[in-house]
């Protein structure tokens, strides 16, 4: 049992072997303790007949001379059959005494102490005197005869009898110690041979399987128990393995592949680089990482339905898999997004080359609930060492490049450059500032006039949103598209209506009444109490809905036509007038047009920059104006032949540089109103 050391318990006497013998050796010994109280009872029965037999034939042996000698009054005869007597280990005194009661003879051994009268040596204190009578001799009859002339008596030393009958108790005790340690012992060795020492060997088996091992793992029966209780244990934990297994391996998935496409996830993606990584510092290589996201994809899920998004990005999913070089890593990142480590990529101009498979794969139509979608996605690429050394700034930078791309245009292939990531702290920083604009009151409304086209005269306002950064004012195009992405845009654009009934109000007061259109983003329009809010704005200033217009853009239209002509209605119903922004620019449909209560159509600037060279949009745009009975506004005219071109095919309003710039309230004022 030596090896009970090298159990994998650190407290040797925690084994099961210990506790098995533990118990073994109690039981022996409440055992071998009921044994020993049946034997010592046993012992202390038959010592008391063996002593009763032994006393009664000494008695019958002392009987005869005794008779012989109180009868015929022989002191010598007497006094030699009590010195007789004597020479018995066990006696120390004995007398015969005659019928009167006087002593007629005694012996008694001279170097006899004092009789111990302790509780065990009281077990015997009835047996240490015995008498016997005296009867006369018949010797005519050749028997005793009847009359009594005497007594003999005859004191046992009770000490002697007594320490025999306790050494054999303590022999008893002994012998069934021993007997019990010895059992318990031999006890010991078959439990650990064929107990402990089997299960400490299934136990070291298991403790032997990886938790992350690709293969399924089993363990043995130890020799001899390919039968019985252990080998149903080791059945049974098999079984357990064989189920942990299945379960690991969908866990496995689960912790590291997409569930929409079973593509690697996040965790797999980031877990691949870092490999990827590590061997390429070891073999001094390069790899890039290509940064996947789709344009329009938002679009797609809101108007045709999330059923039909996720649909195309399985179709990605498998196409990428399918029809990128073998070795090519492919994992989605979320929503849209996809990451592609490509190994074969050691130059820019290899993952050049990967560029047009990607976008064609990308572009390839898909066909889903009868509808064709021509998909399109921006790619950004970032190279192992070059544009980052760990697996956050590759990805980090991967995704600034893609988002340069998206900021180029549809289909574009970017590869990172160091200024993207002074372009995203730049972006980080307005965001955080962007944050506390509207608190800290650093938003303002400037107004550019709008004139009519015949008379050049002001005819209304458009209010566009600047801020005030520290003294720098940033445009719109600084901060809105950053505003949307962070939905800030809805209060920018409730405080944007209130400031604008605000001027309003005060113009009226002033005795003007000045019409003033403000851009309304679809993200506000989607709101669901957008309605109500404008309502809560407009009780506040009374007065104000029949000179307050809201320009929406033309791709709002398409979202969902259904809600947006409800939504259109309620706000005519209260006084606003409605204006197609930037329109020419989106796909809006003629029928829908014709449905909705719209008031005016404003062209796109890039249109009228145009004129007078190429006058065909511009011009199907005012005779489509005139068709629905809708007012033009042209934004942008900044020449005068733009100008002359506009009045002779009578567009009905005019805004842009060639009048004046936007200006704040007090220098529009004092231009315009006072």
């Amino acid at each position: 049992m030596s090896d009970l050391i090298d159990k994998p318990s650190d407290k040797r006497w925690h084994s099961l072997t210990w506790r098995q013998s533990l118990r073994v050796i109690t039981v022996a010994l409440c055992v071998g303790l009921i044994i020993c109280i049946f034997e010592i009872f046993l012992l202390f029965k038959i010592t008391k007949e063996q002593l009763v037999s032994e006393q009664n034939q000494i008695l019958d042996l002392a009987e005869p001379p005794t008779s012989e000698a109180l009868w015929s009054l022989d002191e010598e005869l007497a006094d030699r059959t009590l010195q007789g007597l004597l020479s018995i280990e066990t006696i120390y005194n004995n007398r015969i005494v005659s019928d009167d009661g006087s002593v007629f003879s005694e012996k008694t051994r001279t170097n006899q102490g004092d009789v111990e009268r302790a509780l065990p040596f009281k077990l015997f204190a009835e047996f240490e005197t015995v008498t016997r009578p005296i009867h006369s001799p018949d010797k005519v009859q050749g028997h005793y005869g009847s009359g009594e002339i005497g007594m003999l008596v005859v004191n046992f030393d009770i000490n002697k009898i007594t320490h025999g009958f306790i050494d054999d108790i303590f022999v008893i005790i002994r012998s069934v110690f021993f007997n019990s340690i010895i059992l318990s012992l031999v006890l010991a060795i078959v439990f650990h041979r064929f107990l402990t020492r089997p299960i400490i060997a299934i136990g070291q088996e298991l403790s032997e399987i990886s938790p992350d091992s690709s293969s399924l793992s089993s363990i043995s029966a130890p020799q001899g128990h390919q039968t019985g209780e252990l080998s149903f244990l080791v059945r049974q934990f098999n079984l357990m393995l064989s189920r942990l297994f299945k379960n690991h391996k969908e866990l496995t998935k689960i912790a590291t592949r997409d569930a929409l496409t079973g593509l690697a996830n996040r965790n797999l993606i980031f877990d691949k680089l870092r490999t990827n990584i590590e061997q390429a510092k070891e073999g001094g290589s390069e790899f890039a990482v290509i940064f996947i996201d789709l344009d329009r994809f938002k679009h797609i899920n809101d108007s045709m339905g999330h059923s039909v998004g996720d649909k195309l990005l399985v179709h990605l999913a498998d196409s990428l898999t399918e029809n990128l070089p073998k070795g090519t890593f492919v994992g989605r990142l979320g929503g849209d997004e996809f990451v592609i480590v490509y190994k074969q990529a050691y130059k820019q101009h290899q993952s050049d080359e990967l560029a047009p498979k990607l976008l064609s794969i990308i572009n390839k139509p898909f066909a889903a609930d009868s509808i064709i979608i021509h998909p399109a996605g921006s790619i950004g690429c970032a190279f192992y060492p070059k544009d980052g050394e760990t697996v956050d700034s590759l990805v980090r930078n991967a995704d600034l490049a893609m988002y340069q791309a998206k900021k180029q245009g549809t289909n574009c292939f970017v590869h990172y450059d160091p200024s993207f990531t002074a372009d995203s702290e730049n972006r980080f920083n307005i965001e955080t500032k962007l944050k506390l604009a509207l608190q800290n009151d650093d938003l303002l409304l400037f107004y550019q006039p709008k004139m009519d086209a015949e008379t050049e005269t002001l005819i209304g306002c458009e209010g566009l949103i600047r801020w005030n950064d520290k003294g720098n004012i940033r445009p719109p195009a600084d901060f809105i598209d950053i505003a949307e992405e962070m939905h800030i845009i809805v209060p920018i654009g409730y405080w944007v209506i209130e400031q604008a009934c605000k001027s309003i109000q005060r113009w009226r007061s002033m005795g003007m009444s000045i019409p003033v259109a403000i851009n309304v983003s679809p993200i506000q329009l989607r709101e669901s109490d957008f309605l109500v809010k404008v309502k809560e704005i407009l009780s506040r200033y009374e007065g104000c809905t029949d000179l307050l217009e809201f320009e929406i853009t033309e791709s709002t239209l398409m979202t969902d036509i259904e809600t947006t002509f409800s939504l259109f209605v309620q706000l005519r119903d209260n006084g606003i007038k409605i204006s197609i922004d930037d329109f020419g620019t989106g796909y809006s449909s003629l029928s829908y047009l014709r449905r909705l209560p719209l008031d005016s159509l404003k062209i796109d600037r890039s249109f009228i920059s145009d004129i007078p060279n190429d006058t065909v949009l511009p011009s199907t745009i005012l005779a489509l104006a005139k068709e629905l009975h809708l007012t033009t506004v042209a934004e942008g005219v900044e020449t005068d032949k733009q100008l002359a071109w506009l009045k002779e095919n009578h567009c009905d309003i005019m805004q842009g540089y060639y009048f004046d710039k936007p200006l704040p309230i007090s220098e529009f004022e004092n231009k315009y109103i006072n």
